[in-house]
């Protein structure tokens, strides 16, 4: 049974109702029914009353879920991605079809449907292992804003170094920055092709967004849906995370990869990025940084703290290949990331200098950069020429190579606002102007 509505009486609903909180009979009624519409509502989804293969994953009941031809919603476009499909968020015959070939190749059960056990084994409910069977190429929709990357990274093979890899991803044309005081339902009405956001309310575990709270965020006013990416930086350590334990704040306990305070920012310390420790608690198990944002149903990191190289070989010259290093690390993670879900993207903010590496544009999907114009010497202030014209010669490398550009400038004057938006759109940037301290999108720089 693909969804649940009101009248249905099944064991699935009983489980339905323990996860609600409500008594539970296995009828789905009208206390049943209102409970489901308060659940979505509450999420900023539509409040339509029908239990979805979404909403059952959202609710952990991942061995109840099943796609059938029929269905439609975001887990669906994540199938179709998988299955190199025109990606459009409906299962209908073509989406049966290869779904049913993808079973008989990988030795299930050939239903047609993509049923719990299908999706583990495309690795996109977690606990499954990816399959070596490729599908045929994508056929992508030249109306939709973003096109899910036709390059697959999986171990052992090599990262490709052609740039038509990295620039698959297709265009962003509009996009959103916010990293405190997140309302899913405001991010949900950003008529943007794609947000930056963090991986909780407050930056913690106990605020972390669920699955059910990425599906609402995702969606767009007025139908469709926009990328969802999720804040992480990997080359500082952040004392308010889940990770962070209280005896490294401490000289004498501190571990081997961590080092000082940034000064500039309150909480947050430098990091041997290199160090396998390190690496550990970004990913590479279920407990780890990454690993979390990916079982949340974000489709992208933004990688915050890449130029960290610049500090290890400059500020505290101890390590010669730290921009080799950083290289390294964000392809790791790249090729982790998308042995669990093929087209996840990464995004990494400054250290531009690394795109003069051909092998880590190919592995990127776009390019995030701050105060391009304005903003180096303090907000509002226009930066020198040389500082604009070295950044821009850096960024040239991602746009010959087709990789978005993202742009952030933290502007308020409206004059320095349209300066910076036509230089910005000369230089092929998709432009976002908002406060520096992330906490909140200005209204009136997006079209609906």
């Amino acid at each position: 049974m693909a969804t649940f509505e009101k009248g249905d009486a099944f064991e699935e609903v009983k489980l339905i109702q323990q996860a609600l909180g409500v008594a539970v009979d296995g009828r789905f009624g009208q206390q049943t029914l209102a409970a489901v519409k308060a659940w979505q509502t509450k999420r900023g989804a539509k409040a339509t009353g029908q239990v979805d293969p979404d909403m059952l994953l959202a609710l952990g009941l991942i061995e109840q879920v099943i796609l059938e031809n029929g269905d439609s919603g975001e887990l669906v476009r994540h199938v179709q991605a998988e299955l190199r499909l025109e990606v459009d968020g409906d299962y209908g015959d073509d989406t049966e079809t290869a779904v049913r070939a993808y079973q008989k190749k990988n030795r299930l059960k050939a239903t047609g449907s993509a049923d719990a056990a299908t999706l583990k084994a495309m690795g996109l409910l977690g606990g499954g292992q990816r399959k070596v069977e490729a599908a045929p190429a994508p056929v992508t929709k030249s109306a939709a804003p973003i096109v899910v990357p036709k390059s697959r990274v999986e171990p052992p093979a090599p990262v490709a170094a052609s740039p038509s890899a990295s620039a698959s991803t297709g265009a962003i044309t509009s996009w959103a920055y916010q990293l405190a005081d997140i309302k899913p339902a405001d991010i949900a009405n950003l008529p943007v092709d794609l947000a930056v956001i963090d991986y909780a309310a407050d930056g913690d575990a106990a605020t972390a967004f669920t699955r059910a709270d990425t599906i609402a965020m995702k969606q767009r006013p007025g139908g469709g849906t926009k990328k969802l990416i999720s804040y992480m930086s990997i080359g500082e350590a952040e004392d308010y995370r889940y990770y962070w334990q209280r005896a490294w704040g401490q000289a004498a306990t501190r571990p081997p990869w961590l080092d000082a305070l940034n000064p500039d920012w309150e909480g947050n310390y430098k990091v041997r990025y290199w160090d396998p420790a390190w690496q550990a608690i970004i990913f590479g198990g279920p407990d780890a940084y990454l690993d979390r944002i990916i079982a949340a149903g974000f489709d992208g990191v933004y990688l915050d703290i890449v130029d960290a190289f610049e500090y290890w070989q400059d500020v505290k010259p101890e390590r010669p290949s730290a921009d080799k290093d950083m290289i390294a690390f964000v392809t790791r993670l790249a090729k982790y990331a998308r042995v669990k879900r093929a087209d996840f993207m990464i995004i990494p903010q400054n250290g531009e200098a690394l795109l003069e590496d051909a092998g880590y544009r190919a592995v990127i999907s776009a390019q995030a950069k701050e105060d391009i114009f304005y903003g180096q010497d303090g907000d509002g202030k226009a930066n020198k020429k040389a500082a604009v014209e070295e950044c821009l010669d850096c960024l040239a490398h991602a746009r010959d190579a087709g990789l978005p550009i993202l742009a952030v400038e933290y502007l308020k004057d409206n004059k320095k606002i349209s300066d910076a938006q036509a230089k910005l759109a000369n230089a092929g940037c998709a432009a976002y102007f908002g406060p520096r301290a992330l906490d909140d999108v200005p209204e009136g720089q997006f079209k609906g």
